[in-house]
């Protein structure tokens, strides 16, 4: 009789303590899933900013559309001679792109 109390009082200790063990693992992460939503929505919110005050930016700067055509000419021109000897260009031409996107869109909106 005195074994089966014993074993009785393990088997419920070792019961015990595995429910607060599952509850406890599993509360953290409930507990932060909720904050992770909200940080990536202020981070998605903190860049839409960041891209309009630089758009804002680039748009009251009355040579950067003067300096991103010469961007884009430079990157077009060594992107030329890059592949003269050879080489990939893409990286050169995609750069020249963008900054003539830039002028593009930037001269639109004026």
């Amino acid at each position: 009789m005195k074994y089966s109390i014993h074993s009785l009082r393990t088997a419920l200790a070792l019961l015990i303590v595995a429910m607060i063990v599952t509850i406890g693992a599993g509360l953290p992460i409930s507990a932060h899933a909720a904050p992770d939503t909200d940080k990536a929505k202020a981070e998605e919110k903190k860049v839409k900013i960041r891209k309009e005050d630089e758009r804002n930016l680039k748009g009251k700067d009355p040579f950067y559309v003067q300096q991103a055509k010469a961007l884009a000419e430079q990157y077009r021109e060594t992107a030329a001679m890059v592949a003269q000897q050879g080489g990939n260009p893409q990286g050169l031409l995609k750069a020249a792109a963008y900054f003539q996107s830039q002028t593009d869109n930037l001269f639109s909106a004026r």
